[in-house]
């Protein structure tokens, strides 16, 4: 009959009755679903909604979180054989780092939203890498972090604090060991009650009460639709019982017969399995959503590349009309008014650098056919491609990289490396340099263009009055392998990768 009735938390032996196993059971099968969950994300990690939502750290937050939900759980069957000292470090140290680190993830959403917008403003889609060296510098290198990085470093900063003061407490307080200064040595009971408990739900009251709030407030007007502002919004509302239960269960008389079987630590339980659960299952319901939609009838992106690489005559009455998931349909919206597309790409879907990258390709390489062949067009066509490459490619002087593969990066990086280096290096972009460009060792790096406004390239100067001539080489400063098609790999994996994702959302909101 005990397994029946259960005889509740009493510090006694352990405690397998009924409601026991079903903790147990719940440890068990939550962990199973975690980690299937953390594997799912990991498996489906180059997608670009997960990419953006900071895969490691989402790993860390759901590792710390359930270290303590797994002690939360495994409280009542254990029924003191726990030791208290190791109960206060793993809430002392795995529940602040958890929720420190899930605070984070949340500001994400408004660190994103920001950088996105600073996208459209002029002059800003490029990180300017002059700053002054040592600690006078230190001030404008806060300035120009994004807002998740700014979390982070203050997230860093209060743990250290949080560590120093779990220390301090530990090794002066006489409840977990022999020594100290304060307390005494009691029963395992009150040995978890006290004022040492205290600072460990600092960061769940901060994130409850304070942070989540201020929050909400700061992303109170965007309306993503990547399930951010909901899942921030999920996790405040479950986890705001939590420590105000959790310190009346703990210092009120009034609910002895309650911690028999809901023992006071499991007030955190709702909220930290809401937290592990929205930033794991939010993303991979993307993930579905986005496997269903390939699936779908309607969706007839596998059947337009085919037909756009053998097109019907143009009299044909075997030619279907683009679809509206087609790629004809998303060139016809960057060639026609990309305006719409770019707006929900900013402020809905956060893609704007791959739009704006399409753009500015599809710019440049209208104004490479049109081009005369004179060294001064040959200048200034490698700067519009170079600036191109600074604001939306290199991963350090760009604010928001698109995604391309290695490959990609490799390509374009021996075209416009050596001048990307002379600028992250801080010298000015028209002083010329005799540095080794490629395995020819020629001196090919970005140099005035302005200089020679008149040069013709050619053997005549009459050459230059065709218009859609290509631009020939051997410009002094601009790499030999540069030419108009410098972006056509990276721009047709762009352009694939926003079919599939923000054109595929966009079209289905219209």
């Amino acid at each position: 009959m005990g397994y029946i009735r259960p005889g509740g938390h009493n510090w006694g032996p352990l405690n397998f009755d009924s409601l026991g196993v079903s903790y147990t059971v719940v440890m068990a099968v939550w962990s199973l679903v975690v980690v299937a969950g953390a594997w799912l994300m990991i498996h489906y990690r180059y997608l670009p909604f997960i990419r953006m939502r900071n895969l490691p750290l989402i790993i860390s937050t759901v590792v710390s979180l359930h270290i303590y939900l797994v002690m939360v759980l495994l409280v009542y069957p254990l029924n003191g054989t726990f030791r208290c000292g190791a109960e206060y470090w793993i809430m002392s140290v795995w529940l602040p780092l958890g929720i420190a680190q899930f605070q984070v993830l949340m500001i994400q959403l408004l660190s994103v939203s920001g950088l996105q917008k600073r996208l459209g403003l002029p002059g800003s889609t490029a990180a300017d890498p002059k700053t002054k060296p040592g600690i006078a510098g230190l001030w404008t290198r806060l300035q120009r972090m994004s807002v998740a990085q700014q979390a982070g470093l203050l997230t860093i900063v209060g743990m250290g604090v949080q560590l120093v003061c779990a220390f301090t407490i530990f090794f002066l307080s006489r409840k977990f060991h022999d020594f100290g200064v304060f307390a005494e040595k009691t029963s395992p009971g009150d040995c978890r009650r006290g004022s040492e408990w205290l600072p460990s739900i600092v960061w769940q009251y901060s994130w409850t009460f304070v942070y989540g709030p201020y929050v909400l407030y700061k992303i109170k007007d965007i309306q993503d639709i990547h399930y951010w502002k909901l899942q921030t919004i999920l996790s405040i509302a479950a986890s705001f019982p939590g420590s105000p239960l959790w310190l009346t269960a703990v210092y009120s008389d009034k609910f002895s017969t309650i911690n028999k079987y809901w023992v006071a630590p499991m007030w955190f339980a709702p909220g930290l399995m809401t937290m592990e659960f929205v930033i794991l299952f939010f993303p991979l319901l993307e993930v579905y959503q986005a496997r269903k939609h390939r699936r779908s009838p309607v969706a007839t992106i596998s059947h337009w590349p085919q037909l756009l690489a053998h097109p019907q005559p143009t009299g044909s009455t075997n030619q279907p009309a683009p679809g509206p998931y087609s790629m004809a349909a998303l060139n016809n919206a960057l060639t026609g008014n990309s305006g719409q597309l770019l707006n929900f790409a900013t402020f809905r879907d956060f893609s704007a650098e791959n739009i704006r990258f399409l753009v500015r390709v599809a710019y440049f390489t209208d104004a490479w056919a049109r081009a005369a062949t004179t060294a001064a067009s040959r200048r200034r066509l490698f700067r519009q491609a170079f600036d191109i490459y600074t604001d939306l490619v290199h991963p350090k002087l760009s604010m928001m990289p698109i995604n391309i593969a290695g490959a990609m990066h490799v390509q374009l990086q021996r075209i416009f490396g050596p001048a990307a280096n002379r600028l992250l290096n801080k010298v000015p972009r028209d002083v010329v340099a005799p540095l080794p460009f490629g395995g020819a060792g020629n001196a090919y790096l970005l140099s005035s263009f302005n200089t020679q406004p008149n040069q013709t390239i050619g053997p005549t100067a009459s050459s230059s009055a065709h218009a859609n001539t290509p631009v020939q080489p051997h410009v002094a400063g601009v790499p030999r392998e540069f030419d108009g098609t410098v972006f056509d790999q990276t721009e047709h994996a762009i352009k694939q990768l926003v079919l599939t994702n923000t054109w595929r959302r966009y079209v289905a909101l219209q």
